[in-house]
């Protein structure tokens, strides 16, 4: 009896109202925080392949095939690709650097998936953010990272934000029902 009584009492009431309110609020927050984050991530992820294949599209005019090749040798001898991936073949399809698959070679952005590298749960293959770069001769330029970690970080970002949901939820309820 006491249990109903608490329920239909205006205090409670009000309790709740404040507590769906407060959980909308963290959800909005969390939608925010979400969408923010993703499309920081993703602005970084992009600008990073990016200013590479504008590197070495230049290296490319200054000094031909070759020093695009010294280029990127160096740069992953030097560890400053930090688990970028690069990709150069010609015309017939021949490689001439890296293992990416070949693509259509239009300038633009596009999805490539294969073997996990070690950083994917089981079973999941990797899934890389590729910048495809024409180049003179019938060349074509691949600059690749992998996109499940902006992907993983924006699951991690609801994760976290589920929990607090219904911690706070939680706490309210039984805030009002004390």
């Amino acid at each position: 009896m006491r249990l109903s009584q608490t329920l239909k009492s205006a205090s409670f009431k009000l309790t709740a109202a404040y507590a769906g309110l407060f959980a909308l609020s963290v959800g909005v927050l969390a939608a925010v925080t979400y969408f923010s984050v993703k499309t920081e991530l993703t602005r970084e992820f992009q600008g990073r392949i990016l200013a590479e294949s504008g590197a070495l599209e230049a290296d490319y005019k200054a000094g031909g095939v070759r020093q695009v090749l010294r280029a990127i040798s160096d740069r992953q001898r030097g560890q400053l690709t930090d688990g970028l991936d690069f990709t150069l073949y010609d015309a017939s399809g021949r490689h001439l650097f890296g293992t990416l698959p070949i693509v259509a070679c239009a300038r633009g952005w596009t999805t490539l998936t294969g073997p996990p590298d070690g950083d994917e749960p089981p079973g999941q293959m990797e899934k890389l953010g590729v910048y495809v770069t024409p180049l003179p001769n019938g060349l074509c330029l691949l600059v690749a990272d992998d996109w499940g970690d902006v992907e993983n970080f924006g699951s991690v970002i609801l994760k976290t934000f589920g929990w607090v949901f219904l911690l706070s939820l939680t706490m309210a309820v039984a805030g009002g029902l004390f």
